[in-house]
Formats: C-alpha cells, structure tokens, sequence
C-alpha cells in the first residue's frame, strides 16, 4: 500500500479535500520521503526532484510548460494537439482581423478566470501582447480531466440561468458555469484531452477546450484544477486505485 500526499501550489481547499479522501495529507514537500509514498505535484512548478526515491505524480518541468500559456501551445502544436490558432506576431494579427476574426491579446502567460484577456476586433485595438489567439466563436466549452490517460469526468460550461452572460470570456464572473448534466460526449474531445496532457508531459490534468463542427481546439491545461462533488470523488477513486493497487 502506498501513501498519498498531496503537495499544492498555493493553499487549495480541493488539494485538501483530496488529500483527507484518500487517508493522506497535504504537504509543502521540502522533505525526502520514503519510498512507499506518493507526492501529488499539485500546480508546482518550483518543486525539486532530484534524488528523490519516491514516486512524484506531474513532473514540475511539465507544469511549467502546461502552466505557461506559450510554451504549452507550443509543446501541443509540435505534436499536433488540436488547438486555438496563436502567435506572437502582431502582423498576422492584422490578417486575422482584415479577415474578421476576434483575437484574443494575453497580456499574461500565467493566468486563470480570463486575467489579462484583452478582446481586438478591429486593428486600432491592436495592444503588445506576448501572445494572441484567434477566437472560435458559438462553440461549446468543456473541461475534461484526464489521469493517467484516462479521461475520469467531463464537465460542459453553459449560462447560469439568472445570469447576463458574456459569450466572449466564459467564466464565473461573466456568468458560465461548468455542468455535468445532459452532456454529449464527442470522442474527438476525450483524444484530444488525452493528447494534451501527453504532449506536455504530465500524469494528470483538467484539459479545457471548445469543440465546434467536430472539431475540438486544446485552450489550456490545468494541473491544479478546482475539485467539489462529483468531480472531487472521481480523483479521490482513482487515487485511491493507486493507494491499494487495484
């Protein structure tokens, strides 16, 4: 039997939840344990590895390329991860924009909840962004979690019902929340979940995407997703599987 240990990035209620539900705990992991532990790198890319006998499930040098919104379009698009269009090079943003398309300006790489999202539509809002993406506009958005390989849940992001939505940034504040009733689910998007988190190098991630035409579009990867309910429970079975060996 092994032990689990979870060890986040920043205090996190779901690494916690995580961690009780499997008989383990949460720790900062400065320490070398013992070789019948599992250290769970929730989000931590400052963690270091070496010479440690035990087993570390997400390698920090994945977590900071999937973290990275640059580097993680890069890794997936160079082993042809299906994802948003993107680039650094503000002229063929001009292209995108001659061709009416809405670009969306990353003003920071390392985000979350659509933080430094700036909306260009036409060239005079054209601003200096380390990276652009093309939109995909009336698409619908799932986040699919993938462990080792395998996809355990699948939720679908749809409008509150007492919400003015913002179809443009689906998040919280804009009114989108994720549901995992009367869910459709299209084989592309479990693949291309699953190729994500595979190009990047990681055992487990929450993969966010859109899916449009039958054609699924990688957005990011999150390895410290929000864990409650249902989705909660699925981790702590699977890592409980990894606990007892079964």
């Amino acid at each position: 039997m092994k032990r689990i240990l979870v060890a986040p990035h920043a205090p996190s209620n779901g690494a916690r939840d995580l961690a009780r539900g499997v008989g383990g705990k949460t720790t900062k992991a400065e320490k070398i344990f013992k070789r019948d532990v599992v250290l769970v790198n929730w989000g931590r890319s400052d963690l270091n590895v070496r010479g440690r006998p035990h087993r570390v499930l997400n390698n920090p040098r994945a977590i900071a390329t999937a973290s990275n919104k640059l580097t993680c379009f890069q890794a997936m698009k160079a082993r042809g991860v299906p994802c948003v269009d993107f680039t650094t090079d503000p002229d063929i943003v001009k292209q995108w924009l001659r061709d009416e398309h809405i670009v969306y300006g990353r003003k920071i790489l390392n985000s979350s909840q659509g933080n430094g999202i700036v909306i260009i539509d036409n060239i005079n809002k054209l601003v200096s962004c380390p990276l652009y993406t093309k939109g995909v506009v009336k698409a619908h958005e799932y986040r699919v979690h993938i462990f080792q390989n395998k996809m355990i849940d699948i939720t679908k992001k749809r409008r509150r019902n007492d919400a003015e939505t913002n179809d443009l940034i689906k998040n919280l504040e804009n009114g989108w929340v994720y549901c995992r009733n009367d869910i459709e689910v299209p084989d592309e998007i479990v693949t291309a979940a699953r190729s994500a988190v595979n190009a990047v190098g990681l055992d487990f991630g929450a993969v966010d995407l859109l899916y449009k035409r039958e054609v699924p579009y990688v957005l990011e990867i999150n390895t410290a997703p929000g864990l409650e309910g249902t989705t909660l429970d699925k981790y702590i079975e699977e890592f409980k599987r990894l606990k007892y060996g079964y």
